[in-house]
């Protein structure tokens, strides 16, 4: 019998990769669905008990979980099993080598039956892990990789280095290993037809090479601006770049499996149970769109008229574009409702945001926060990127264009980051009880 002091921790794995056909998703400039696997696509589960409540966490090998999909996820695992719904989440690796998810977004076409098969995979992932919970002795450690990640907005501008383990050991040969980094999986580019994990595969696949019989789990760290080394409009261009390759996925994800387990040498034990869980809604305010839509959308139509070559990703742009305008042909603001959660495993605090998150946002929280604090992005909600306030002054993609790909009616202004931020610290003071 489980004591009120013991950790138990499962984990679950089942393949949820789509047929060939199927449309990927991440980048307009793709013109053609999925022609194979590179890799499979998973869904990867980890449950945290303490005899009396259980969290359960399901990440999927997919660009993003909107409210659709998390809440077809939760309310299966709530109807199989006695984990209750709040204590449940859902999140994206954000791998941009996944299919087409996102009802309401303009980043790909979305086979529903897909969707389905992905939601029960989900579920039946997560059911496995708490099948498989079983006492463990959790260890947190923090390894640093400076030389991966590149922030795509400033050159040299903020990153977050750190590569976070969480290390559940169980008897011999069946370890659970979470491990975090803020860096997009976007390596491989829009030339790519192939299903594929992305680094993240790799990561995970070199951390399991190295300790045998473990099972490892990506949770993608808040790294909306930040990527491998490349411009966000060099998603414009369908053409191959020799920087984009398997063969690159696969070094920068040896790297970080690498940095993983040695930072494993000098963890420290994680305070033993119990876990909690609290969840609650936020408000993202937004601006109205910076120009009007339907003027805009006779400047895109004209653009595609001039027909663009079949090799300039700029026609797979304007067709999203227009399609938004078609939404929405009048300008608006308004708010995004998103929940927000956060859990406590002893001592150790994860914290779920949902959407692309900039790195500043974990940087400052986890300043603020004392205690080990793992920040993850793309959980529950799709409400695109959650840039920090610092970053309006610049523009750019992420802060006035990347919306209309995920279909809000406009950009998210720069007090939603703040809104963001205190929500998280909220949670994280009602479960340390201040």
């Amino acid at each position: 019998m489980a004591t009120e002091r013991t950790t138990l921790v499962g984990c679950g794995v089942r393949d949820v990769t789509p047929p060939a056909g199927t449309w990927l998703s991440g980048f307009a400039a793709r013109r053609s669905p999925a022609v194979g696997t590179h890799d499979p696509l998973c869904a990867r589960a980890v449950a945290f008990g303490d005899g009396r409540s259980t969290l359960l966490a399901v990440v999927l090998d997919v660009i993003g979980v909107d409210e659709h999909l998390a809440r077809t996820v939760r309310e299966g695992l709530r109807a199989r099993s006695a984990v209750r719904l709040d204590d449940i989440v859902v999140v994206a690796t954000h791998t941009h080598g996944g299919p087409a998810v996102l009802r309401d977004a303009f980043l790909g076409p979305v086979d529903e039956a897909v969707v389905a098969a992905m939601a029960e995979g989900a579920v039946m992932a997560g059911l496995d892990a708490v099948a498989d919970m079983s006492p463990a002795t959790l260890e947190h450690a923090v390894g640093h990789q400076p030389d991966v990640a590149h922030n795509r907005r400033v050159p040299g501008g903020p990153i977050d280095p750190r590569v976070q383990v969480v290390r559940a050991r169980r008897e011999p040969g069946h370890d659970v290993v979470l491990v975090s980094y803020a860096c997009h999986p976007v390596v491989l580019g829009p030339d790519n037809l192939l299903f594929t994990r992305d680094y993240p595969g790799f990561l995970v696949d070199g951390i399991e090479r190295r300790l045998p019989g473990a099972t490892a789990v990506f949770l993608g760290g808040c790294c909306g601006q930040v990527n491998s080394g490349h411009p966000a409009h060099a998603s414009v261009e369908a053409r191959s770049v020799p920087q984009r390759t398997y063969a690159q996925a696969e070094r920068i994800g040896e790297t970080l499996a690498e940095a993983a387990v040695g930072a494993l040498a000098s963890a420290r034990q994680v305070e033993s149970a119990p876990v909690r869980a609290a969840r609650s809604l936020v408000d993202l305010p937004m601006s109205p769109p910076p120009t009007e839509p339907s003027a805009d959308k006779a400047r895109w139509l004209a653009e595609l008229e001039a027909d663009p070559p079949p090799g300039d990703g700029r026609r797979g742009w304007l067709e999203g574009y227009v399609a938004w305008a078609e939404r929405y042909p009048e300008p608006r603001g308004g708010a995004i409702e998103v929940p927000v959660a956060c859990w406590s495993v002893g001592d150790l605090r994860l914290a779920w945001f949902p959407g692309e998150v900039f790195v500043e946002q974990a940087l400052e929280l986890a300043g603020a926060i004392p205690g080990p604090l793992v920040c993850v992005a793309n959980a529950e909600a799709a409400p695109g990127y959650v840039p920090h306030p610092s970053a309006y002054a610049a523009g750019g993609y992420e802060v006035q264009e990347a919306y209309r790909f995920y279909g809000t009616p406009g950009p998210l202004a720069p007090e939603a980051s703040t809104r963001l931020d205190a929500a998280m610290r909220a949670l994280l003071d009602e479960l340390s009880g201040r």
